[in-house]
């Protein structure tokens, strides 16, 4: 989430942790905790007579609380670095400081506090920046429940999300991977069926599983992420599988003949079995983790992917290369 300044994220801020207070909801929001902060509001007109720049006395202060390395101190064969401090009286609070003096351009000494007002704040500890703006970070916990961040996004409807961001940023990257993971595979699929028509009626199989990872994000209330598009990379390699167990199936049976609709019937009816066994094989396994059965994990949207995109890709394989077989020999 982000504002416009820190007074407007600070308020946002203390409104999301009230409704995640509220709403039961096991989330923190980061950055937290503040540190004080001294703040000087130069008098210009006192920096000129004094012949000082505002750099000058900025680096005294700062030299004079957070230290100034002096050297280094050698002992025992070793190196220890020396910083010089200021007692603590002379820099704890604003009164201490305003007394400090600085030496000037002529020798003399001033007073600090003749050459500005000094507060004191507090100040977050550390500032999180996304696209120039200032930003907080909610992280919700593993074993939260998915309909938790539908609430939270539901009352704060700019709320992005890291992923969201992420595949914003690599969006060019992550299609020439696709890309190139589909080429890559229409090329061995060339190579291994001798025939640059075959591999295409087999990548079919490819965009139909794309509904059922959609299907499946949707039903299981996962988004869109890193960990998604992993598994469609994945997917694209299952899928390809069991296409060209039917594919190869055919071409056996024809014995280098032509392929007919009796032979890719009967093809389709004796591999139909192994491929749904493999397939279940496989949706068994990655069941427990897309229906977050032990908590939640961050790799449940890969799970849900896979499954949703094998489970379509499956069924529509079973009647849809066939199909496209005997269009492709008639």
């Amino acid at each position: 989430m982000t504002a416009e300044n820190r007074e407007r994220l600070s308020d946002r801020a203390a409104a999301v942790t009230e409704f995640l207070r509220s709403q039961k909801i096991k989330a923190g929001v980061y950055p937290q905790g503040t540190v004080p902060e001294l703040h000087l509001y130069p008098d210009r007109q006192a920096l000129v007579r004094s012949g000082l720049t505002l750099r000058q006395v900025g680096s005294f202060i700062r030299a004079g609380i957070d230290g100034a390395p002096a050297g280094t101190f050698r002992a025992l064969g070793l190196d220890y670095p020396v910083t010089v401090y200021l007692a603590d009286a002379q820099r704890t609070g604003t009164k201490s400081v305003s007394r400090l003096r600085i030496p000037g351009q002529t020798g003399e000494s001033i007073v600090v506090g003749d050459l500005g007002t000094i507060e004191e704040t507090r100040e977050p500890a550390r500032y999180l920046r996304v696209d120039r703006k200032d930003a907080l970070r909610i992280r919700l916990e593993h074993n939260a429940a998915p309909a938790d961040l539908g609430r939270l996004k539901k009352q704060f409807p700019d709320l992005g999300t890291e992923q969201a961001s992420f595949l914003k940023e690599q969006q060019s990257r992550i299609l020439v991977t696709f890309g190139i993971a589909i080429v890559l595979l229409y090329l061995f699929l060339a190579a291994q069926f001798e025939s640059f028509s075959e591999p295409l009626i087999l990548l079919v199989s490819i965009p139909v599983s794309l509904s059922g990872i959609g299907l499946g994000l949707l039903v299981a209330g996962q988004s869109l992420n890193a960990q998604s598009v992993l598994g469609i990379l994945v997917l694209f390699g299952l899928v390809i599988n069991n296409a060209i167990i039917l594919r190869d199936s055919m071409q056996s049976a024809s014995k280098g003949g032509r392929v007919d609709a009796g032979i890719v019937l009967t093809s389709a009816v004796k591999r139909i079995r192994p491929i749904l066994i493999t397939t279940m094989t496989t949706l068994l396994a990655l069941l427990p983790m897309a229906a977050a059965l032990f908590g939640g994990s961050p790799q449940q949207s890969l799970a849900v992917a896979v499954v949703g995109g094998l489970f379509s890709s499956t069924v529509m394989t079973l009647w849809l290369i066939p199909s496209l077989s005997i269009i492709k020999k008639r």
